[in-house]
């Protein structure tokens, strides 16, 4: 017999304890013993009664968790990530091993969680904190073990895909998009974390840590939300282009040093993640020897998640049933040490550029040649229409260094003639796009 407990049943923790009961049979089969919910806290009283807790299991105090001898396996599943922290710490302490999903306290607090792993002898699995029920880091982790990782790019937060999605298909504006998101249950009602890139960042610093041994922080990941696309970017970067914008996260492998980021992005239409739209997420995952390999799903919900979490409970207590558990490391990590990120302005693309202008003579000459001087090739222009707010003019560049770019737009921006701060949204792709 295992017993196991959780803290927090929130979305995920009620989904989580929903699925424990429903699958037991099944589970006890895989862990080669039984599973036992042995305690199941939350501040909410009236989730002992709605919950599917038995009443004796259920407890307000998160101490009687981490207290009780009996549990050797605890699920952290409270968003907040300096209690859940604390609940971690205190679990290791007592010699007890831990699942999570809260992703912000692994980017934010890995080297500190691995290093109280190691000194304890206690593991920690964390399969629902990128990509949900997507098993992405299972899959690197394990099933693509035998590969050097060159590059992950995906689409990590399902919040801002599915708003960029309604965007192109309504001509919604974005705050437009957000409130629909929330009505139909894809957004909180608060979900700034989603909107600035904070959400997918933290994903994606997880999935770095995960494929390189020294750590990569989370303040060294660029990070740029989808706040400033407007649907008339979305419109003519798909009518003229045949472009989609999506919400990116990217880690490459540049010998000992990586560039990590997180951006709104153009991608061409035969993209694999171009087709992946609305709150779905996709994570396209490059190795020496296998390729590319496609992850996709759901990334968010109830049952995804909590699928992604009870799946980490069964190895786990496959582990501890056997007396194996933390004899070998889950993450091979080295937690004195670091891996170098570059600076943006270093690296270099294709860009969409927007202009709004003064309809005068002479503005689009002055624009090319400010870009020409900086370093910055034109391959395509047009003028789209007029506007209350000016003349649009859109660029398509050759590829170009980001530094070069942002020089020669900040010497733009402060044309008279310019009446609205420049737009650029970079292009991802392998090959020039002509």
């Amino acid at each position: 017999m295992v017993s196991i407990g959780i803290i927090g049943l929130g979305t995920v923790g009620g989904g989580v304890a929903e699925i424990l009961e429903r699958r037991k049979d099944r589970i006890r089969d895989r862990v080669g013993a039984e599973l036992i919910l042995r305690k199941a806290c939350d501040l909410r009283e009236e989730l002992s009664e709605t919950s599917g807790v038995s009443p004796g299991s259920f407890t307000t105090d998160y101490r009687e968790v981490l207290e009780d001898d009996s549990i050797t396996l605890v699920a952290v599943l409270t968003g907040n990530a300096d209690f859940a922290f604390e609940c971690i710490k205190e679990c290791f302490k007592r010699g007890k091993h831990v699942v999570t999903a809260n992703k912000a306290l692994l980017a934010s607090r890995w080297r500190e969680i691995f290093t109280l792993s190691r000194e304890s002898g206690c593991l920690i699995y964390f399969e629902a904190s990128v990509g949900s029920g997507i098993p992405v880091i299972q899959g690197i982790n394990e099933g693509l073990a035998a590969n050097t990782i060159d590059r992950v790019k995906g689409i990590l937060n399902g919040t801002s895909n599915y708003i960029l999605t309604r965007m192109s298909i309504d001509s919604s504006t974005l705050s437009e998009a957000e409130a629909l998101a929330v009505k139909e249950g894809f957004a909180e009602v608060d979900s700034s974390a989603d909107i600035s890139g904070l959400d997918a960042a933290h994903k994606l610093c997880v999935l770095a840590n995960v494929i390189f041994p020294r750590p990569v922080e989370l303040d060294e990941v660029y990070r740029e939300g989808i706040d400033s696309i407007e649907a008339i970017d979305i419109e003519i970067a798909r009518d003229m282009f045949s472009f989609s914008v999506k919400p990116l996260a990217v880690l490459r492998r540049h010998g000992d040093k990586v560039e990590a980021r997180v951006h709104p992005a153009l991608l061409p239409e035969d993209d694999m993640l171009a087709g992946v739209s609305r709150e779905n997420n996709g994570i396209l995952v490059e190795g020496d020897a296998v390729k590319g390999v496609m992850f996709y799903g759901k990334g968010a919900g109830r049952y995804p998640a909590a699928s992604a979490v009870v799946s980490d409970i069964i190895y786990l207590a496959q582990k501890i049933n056997y007396g194996v558990a933390g004899r070998i490391p889950y993450i091979h990590t080295d937690t004195g040490a670091g891996t170098p990120v570059l600076d943006m302005n270093e690296l270099s693309f294709q860009y969409y550029l927007r202009f709004m202008t003064v309809d005068e003579p002479g503005v689009l000459s002055e624009i090319s040649g400010i870009l020409g001087e900086s370093g910055v090739s034109i391959l395509s222009c047009f003028q789209r229409g007029r506007g209350e707010e000016g003349v649009p003019i859109i660029m398509l560049t050759h590829k170009a260094r980001e530094g070069a770019l942002r020089e020669a737009l900040s010497r733009i921006d402060a044309l008279e003639a310019v009446k609205k701060k420049s737009v650029f949204i970079r292009v991802e792709s392998d090959r020039e796009i002509e």
